[in-house]
């Protein structure tokens, strides 16, 4: 949508040396800036639902922009600082830009555009009072804005215009992705990378996010879709971590904003490979390189910054998210049904909490308790029944991984 912005912009230009800083700049605001936004990327959609199911906090669209856009708008500013100095020549630094302005009113085609787009921002932002899907809001918005009289054109001859190289391509990550979990690779990648860290450092919320943030930033190298990191690393990385006392809401937001961070080659994000591929020269490989060195400590460190120092006075996490572990840790079949209390829970040999053999309970003879209404009996065994079900699943994944080589 951005791409008609950057070629009027680049027309304008009074050095063609310009031309590389500006399409360097484009996609990578555009995939740092997506984080201040839930609906910036389908992952975030990913995250929003493991945090609802692992007994986090409710995130909506203002939610988000609360959470991600202080870290969101401090690393646009640090990412454009350093293109303007790596890649702007001294001599072009101070060259004054005069771009030509348009001096009619809107059209009515473009009041027609604003309404809708007014009109898109308001849905979004009131979606907790009528309870409509923010999917379902912009899909809704799409065949508007694709349909007359927005558009001179027919439907059919738009949709013949649409890239099926780009969406096969994302297809393809999908299906990289998927196989990643299907084989157990994984669960393999995520033991060898949390197997370094000691559980004294696990236990240490700074300590954990800094190793999850350094983790999905990454993750791009070996996972090229967004969507497909998010899908991967949550469930792999992000909740085991959380396990360890920790709020699932503040590391599940920590691994996806992390997965924003996809510049060092053209095929780890769309928007590289779209600015990258034009007919005119914009910048090759050896640019991003270029760029992609200083700027992951530049998304990183604001990241990490926020998490440690914002997000816990947002979510509220001045206690130990004990409640929390309850919903994540892993259980065995054979102590399913067993009463037991999320205090009982010790770090194994192989750095996850499992229960102490001496202090789990009867089940014949429970201690006195609170009553809990039905529904809530009924989420919790719930819970525990999803519990078993993915431990199981686990299970079954890491016997065909290793049936596949896959160590």
């Amino acid at each position: 949508m951005l791409l008609p912005v950057f070629l009027a912009l680049a027309a304008q230009l009074p050095d063609p040396r310009l031309i590389r800083p500006l399409a360097l700049l484009f996609p990578t605001v555009i995939l740092i800036s997506a984080g201040g936004s839930l609906l910036g990327a389908g992952a975030h959609l990913i995250a929003v639902d493991a945090i609802s199911q692992s007994g986090g906090a409710t995130i909506g669209y203002l939610e988000w922009i609360t959470l991600g856009l202080p870290a969101s708008l401090l690393s646009c500013l640090l990412a454009t600082a350093l293109i303007l100095w790596l890649f702007v020549p001294p001599d072009l630094q101070s060259a004054p830009l005069v771009l030509q302005r348009s001096t009619g009113r809107l059209t009515a085609h473009q009041k027609r555009l604003v309404a809708v787009l007014v009109m898109l921002l308001g849905l979004w932002t009131t979606a907790g009072l009528h309870n409509v899907s923010i999917v379902l809001i912009a899909l809704a918005g799409a065949l508007v804005l694709l349909s007359r009289p927005f558009t001179d054109r027919k439907t059919k001859e738009i949709f013949r215009d649409v890239d099926m190289e780009l969406i096969l391509y994302l297809t393809a990550t999908i299906v990289i992705a998927d196989a990643i979990i299907v084989t157990g690779a994984d669960r393999w990648l995520a033991d060898g990378m949390l197997s370094v860290l000691p559980e004294t450092l696990a236990r240490n919320r700074a300590v954990a996010i800094g190793f999850m943030t350094l983790t999905a930033v990454l993750s791009h190298l070996v996972i090229t879709s967004r969507s497909a990191r998010a899908a991967v690393l949550i469930p792999a990385v992000a909740l085991p971590i959380a396990a360890f006392g920790h709020d699932p809401t503040l590391i599940v937001m920590v691994a996806v904003l992390g997965t924003g961070f996809c510049q060092t080659m053209m095929a780890s994000a769309k928007p590289v490979a779209i600015y990258g591929g034009l007919e005119q020269p914009t910048f090759d490989q050896g640019d991003l390189f270029r760029l992609a060195v200083p700027l992951m400590p530049a998304v990183a460190m604001p990241l990490v910054l926020v998490a440690v120092t914002l997000w816990p006075w947002q979510l509220d996490l001045n206690t130990p998210a004990k409640d929390h572990m309850a919903a994540i840790v892993p259980l065995h079949p054979a102590t399913a049904s067993t009463s037991y209390a999320t205090s009982d829970l010790v770090p194994s040999s192989s750095s996850r909490p499992v229960l102490r053999p001496d202090r789990v309970l009867a089940t014949t003879a429970p201690p006195p308790k609170p009553q809990r209404s039905a529904p809530s009996r009924r989420v919790t065994r719930l819970k525990v029944e999803l519990t078993i079900a993915a431990r199981e699943v686990r299970q079954s994944v890491r016997i065909l991984g290793q049936k596949l080589g896959l160590r």
